[in-house]
C-alpha cells in the first residue's frame, strides 16, 4: 500500500488570525512581537523583516507596518480548533508545531477518492470553517509533503507522485529539509553541501563524523524522501470526575453497583458529547469512618458504560473487603480525544440516538433500570 500524506500549513499564521479578527489589518503588513519579531505577514516579509530580529530593526525596515503584542491564547486556541476539526475528517492527524500538520490518507482511496481532489476539498472545507489561509502538499512522506506545501505557498497546491520523491527533492536547499536543523545546516554548507541531492553523495560514514550517527542517518532518509515512522496524534489528557455520597444507612453490594452503573453512565455521557474515549478508570471509595481506598486499571479506548462497568465492579469488588458502611464513591476517568470511527457499529448508533434523545429532552429522559434503586 503506498502512503499517501498530506501536510498542510497556516499561511503566516499569527498575522492571518489578527487580519481575520481585526478586518482593517486587510493587506497591511503586520509585526508581531514584544523585544523582539515572533511572527510578520506577508507584506512585512517584503520588506526584509524576519522572525528573531529586534523590534527597532523591523521598524526600520517597515515604518508602515502594524505593530502587535500579540494574542497567545488566541493563537493556541484557534490551533486546538484547527487539530480538532482536523482530526474529525482524517483518519490520522499529527501535529508537527501550532500551525502546520500532517494527515495520513493511506489506504483511504476508496472512501475518499483521489486524494489530490480530496485534498482540494479539505483545504477549501478547512478554510471555510476557519477563514485562515493555506497551504497544502500531497506526496508519499512527511518531509516530501512538506516541502512541496513550502513550494506550494501562498495559498497553493501542490503533489509529488511516488516514485518522484528523490528527484523533487534534490535541486532544492537545505532549508526544504524540516528536521535538519540550522547547525547540520550551517555545518553542511561549510563542506560546500548546498542541495539536498548533494547529501546523498556523501559517503554515510563521513556524513556520520560531520553531525553524529543518529542525525547522519535521519538525513540521509529524509533527503531520499524516505519515512516509515507512522504519525503520532496529538493527546490532550483529560480528568473526569464523578461522585456519589451514599445514604447513612447499611451498604448493600446491589445499591453500590447500581451507585457505580449512575456514574459511569453519566460519565460516558460526557466522554461521547466532548469527543474522548476513556483510557483509564480510578475508583476511589470512602468508608464511614474516612478511610479512603483506591484501585485503578488501563482499558481498551471506549466510551460506552457497558464496557465500563464490568471493569468498575471488579475495582469495587477488590476494595470492599471491610464490614463497614460505604459513604462515598468517585470514579475518575482519563480520556484522550478519539479518532474518527469510519464504520461505526450497532452499539455506537445506539448511543448516539441516546444521546440525541437526552439533547432534547433532558439527560434523565433515558436511564438504566438500576437508576430505579436510587430513588
Amino acid at each position: 500500500m503506498t502512503r499517501r500524506i498530506i501536510h498542510l500549513d497556516v499561511d503566516s499564521f499569527y498575522a492571518s488570525v489578527e487580519k481575520r479578527e481585526d478586518p482593517s489589518l486587510k493587506d497591511k503588513p503586520v509585526v508581531i512581537g514584544g523585544k523582539f519579531v515572533v511572527a510578520t505577514s506577508l507584506e512585512t516579509q517584503r520588506s526584509g523583516v524576519r522572525p528573531g530580529q529586534p523590534l527597532w530593526l523591523a521598524r526600520r525596515l517597515c515604518p508602515r507596518a502594524v505593530f502587535l503584542p500579540g494574542n497567545y491564547p488566541l493563537y493556541q486556541g484557534e490551533s486546538e480548533k484547527l487539530y480538532g476539526l482536523l482530526s474529525s475528517l482524517a483518519p490520522a492527524v499529527e501535529q508537527a508545531s501550532v500551525d502546520d500538520f500532517f494527515l495520513d490518507l493511506s489506504g483511504c482511496e476508496r472512501l475518499f477518492g483521489e486524494p489530490f481532489g480530496w485534498a482540494g476539498k479539505l483545504k477549501r472545507m478547512v478554510e471555510g470553517e476557519t477563514s485562515l489561509p493555506l497551504s497544502l502538499g500531497l506526496a508519499t512522506s512527511r518531509p516530501v509533503a512538506r516541502a512541496a506545501t513550502l513550494l506550494a505557498k501562498r495559498g497553493g497546491m501542490l503533489e509529488v507522485l511516488p516514485g518522484g520523491e528523490a528527484q523533487f527533492l534534490s535541486p532544492l536547499p537545505l532549508g526544504y529539509l524540516g528536521e535538519i536543523g540550522i547547525g547540520a545546516i550551517k555545518r553542511l554548507e561549510e563542506l560546500g553541501v548546498n542541495r539536498i541531492g548533494e547529501i546523498n553523495i556523501i559517503p554515510t560514514p563521513f556524513l556520520a563524523q560531520v553531525l553524529g550517527e543518529r542525525k547522519a542517518e535521519a538525513i540521509k532518509g529524509e533527503a531520499q524522501g524516505r519515512d516509515a515512522e507512522p504519525l503520532r496524534p496529538h493527546f490532550k489528557r483529560e480528568i473526569l470526575r464523578e461522585m456519589a455520597t451514599l445514604e447513612d444507612k447499611p451498604t448493600s453490594p446491589l445499591l453500590s453497583q447500581a451507585h457505580l452503573s449512575a456514574l459511569l453512565e453519566r460519565a460516558s455521557y460526557r466522554l461521547r458529547q466532548r469527543g474522548l474515549w476513556a483510557r483509564a478508570l480510578t475508583l476511589t471509595l470512602v468508608y464511614a469512618d474516612n478511610q479512603s481506598v483506591s484501585s485503578s486499571s488501563k482499558l481498551a479506548p471506549t466510551d460506552q458504560e457497558n464496557q465500563l462497568y464490568p471493569l468498575a465492579k471488579g475495582l469495587l469488588q477488590r476494595l470492599w473487603v471491610r464490614r463497614v458502611r460505604i459513604r462515598e464513591l468517585e470514579i475518575r476517568v482519563e480520556a484522550l480525544p478519539k479518532q474518527p470511527e469510519l464504520f461505526p457499529g450497532r452499539k455506537v448508533r445506539l448511543y448516539q440516538s441516546i444521546d440525541r434523545i437526552r439533547r432534547r429532552f433532558g439527560y434523565s429522559a433515558l436511564l438504566r433500570a438500576s437508576n430505579l434503586l436510587l430513588r
